[in-house]
């Protein structure tokens, strides 16, 4: 897999199309990627609703990473 296998990108997370149809999400790391969820769907439905779970994950761990920041100052 190659950087130019990736139709869309959110934060730490990207989507890529499944040797076996549909989409796969994957979540960055340090050292690789890790998959995350796989989406059923082909076509232009299954695409948008990778994207979508790509944006939900994204805006969880903001979400969380937020709420951390807030903790260790104390606000």
């Amino acid at each position: 897999m190659t950087e130019s296998d990736i139709l869309y990108e959110n934060g730490n997370y990207w989507v890529c199309a499944s040797k076996k149809g549909g989409y796969e999400v994957y979540r960055n790391t340090i050292t690789h990627s890790v998959r995350c969820a796989i989406i059923g769907y082909k076509g232009n439905e299954g695409l948008a609703r990778a994207k979508a779970e790509c944006n939900r994950r994204s805006a969880h761990d903001s979400k969380v990473e937020s709420s951390s920041e807030r903790t260790k100052t104390g606000h």
